[in-house]
């Protein structure tokens, strides 16, 4: 899980996704209706892994279908990293077979992208409020 949040601060997003149209909008839509700070962007599968392990950030909005690697591939990868971001799958592919995977790979969310401006907001603000939550200790 990421880093927590304290009450009041942003979440932290990297944005993979490499349709330049619909990562400006994305960014556009998170900057207009919340206080999110995106503190990447990239436009490709190779370079997604070094950016999410190099970058602090709590949440990555992740396309499945990439130039390089692919999305699940690279969610697999972010699985390694200490304190990893939570990853929320962001996509065209609307399948049980994908969501599936994405389910596997410990995913935070599946939106698909005609879709996203529903249902990307309330899903980042459970984040945020999972984040915020106190850790709970087991007796």
């Amino acid at each position: 899980m990421a880093s927590p949040v304290t009450p009041g601060t942003e979440l932290r997003l990297i944005l993979v996704e490499d349709n330049a149209v619909f990562r400006r909008a994305v960014e556009a839509h998170l900057m207009r209706h919340r206080r999110w700070t995106i503190v990447a962007s990239v436009d490709n599968g190779d370079d997604a892994l070094p950016t999410i392990r190099r970058t602090p950030a709590d949440v990555v909005l992740l396309d499945i279908s990439l130039p390089g690697m692919n999305g699940f591939q690279i969610a697999e990868g972010i699985r390694s990293i200490p304190n990893a971001p939570a990853v929320v799958f962001l996509t065209l592919h609307d399948s049980n077979p994908y969501r599936e995977q994405a389910r596997e790979l410990g995913a935070a969310g599946f939106v698909t992208k005609d879709q996203f401006v529903a249902r990307l907001m309330p899903l980042l603000d459970v984040i945020a409020a999972q984040q915020r939550a106190p850790a709970r200790s087991t007796p």
